[in-house]
């Protein structure tokens, strides 16, 4: 579909009986594209089936609207649609942004840019808050102004206070299992639909950026329940790491433990909110050589002794390298300059 195209086209809700009306006051010959807007939540795809049917019959272009891809919702009935996914803008695109909306503090803007992570909807909530009053060294009050937007465009997908709450929750554990998240079994099904919500070895996650921004409106909102939990989860995911997990999942119950540990510099290193300044990766085998020369010189500036370093290192190798992770320089030399 060419991009002119959609100046003519007919943007309709999902919903089958509204854009059958349109559809059919059109003549037979017409091919104006048919633009289904907001396709998410349960049983949205099912609604616009016949519709999608009827558009495919009378050869017309189809531009679908969703936050998930359509072969990823339940209810999809086939066909092969073309999945075009939106990239986050660059910083430099979202600082233009910041300033067309009437930023012109350059502490403000970087605070924009900051909390954006790339997308317009929350570069411009954070614009919001800013000219409501709130201070661009109170990233909590700022990211509570786009955390409340969230939540309301999730309301299609979740409704209910409830669920909104559980959501705060697994973005500030990082990673949850019904257990943790005390939530139920329904509820926890729910929350897995989400468009923002990922299935890990470990449970359920937010995607990054949402995860960081709702985990810190919470933790403006609620400072001592935002520790408490954290503090909860840890010894929770302590006590699986010790209680003999299996090997392939020792590796993620180690990071999240770092994660909850809540220590400011390794959560920034190695949990970036939104596009890491450096890939940063499971270790392979091949590794094993920059492992070795980085806690060397690890050891060296921390006055430890090297040759136990060496030593434990060796055995930490021998036992399972990918316990380690690595931070790159750059993608295409991938020459390694940090470990942990």
């Amino acid at each position: 579909m060419a991009p002119s195209a959609l100046g003519r086209a007919l943007r309709d809700d999902p919903a089958p009986a509204v854009a059958h009306r349109r559809r059919r006051g059109l003549p037979a010959a017409d091919r104006t594209p048919l633009v289904l807007d907001g396709v998410d939540g349960p049983g949205a795809v099912e609604s616009i089936a016949e519709v999608l049917g009827d558009a495919r019959a009378d050869h017309r272009p189809v531009l679908v609207l969703s936050r998930k891809p359509l072969r990823a919702a339940r209810g999809w009935a086939g066909g092969e649609p073309i999945t075009l996914t939106v990239a986050p803008l660059p910083d430099e695109e979202i600082a233009t942004l910041a300033g067309r909306s009437g930023i012109g503090d350059p502490a403000a803007r970087d605070a924009v840019v900051r909390l954006a992570g790339g997308i317009p909807l929350r570069a411009r909530a954070v614009c919001r808050a800013l000219h409501a009053g709130a201070a661009p060294t109170a990233p909590g009050a700022l990211a509570d102004e786009v955390s409340v937007d969230i939540l309301q465009r999730l309301e299609r997908e979740l409704p209910g206070r409830r669920r909104a709450q559980t959501l705060r929750l697994l973005a500030s554990v990082g990673t949850a299992d019904e257990k943790l998240l005390a939530a139920g079994p329904e509820l926890f099904t729910d929350l897995a639909g989400l468009s923002l919500v990922r299935r890990t070895a470990l449970g359920l996650t937010v995607a990054e950026p949402y995860r960081a921004l709702l985990d810190l409106a919470y933790q403006w909102r609620r400072p001592g329940q935002h520790g408490a939990l954290l503090s909860r989860a840890a010894r929770y995911r302590g006590a699986m790491l010790t209680a003999s997990a299996p090997p392939e999942r020792q590796a993620e119950l180690a990071e999240q433990a770092m994660f909850l540990a809540g220590d400011p510099v390794v959560r920034e290193v190695l949990f970036p909110p939104g596009r890491p300044p450096v890939p940063i990766g499971m270790a392979e085998p091949s590794d094993a050589d920059d492992i070795g020369r980085l806690m060397h010189g690890w050891a060296s500036l921390k006055g430890f002794d090297r040759r136990r370093t060496e030593r434990l290192v060796t055995k930490w190798l021998d036992d399972d390298i990918t316990g380690f992770r690595l931070a790159r320089e750059t993608p295409t030399d991938g020459r390694s300059v940090w470990s942990a």
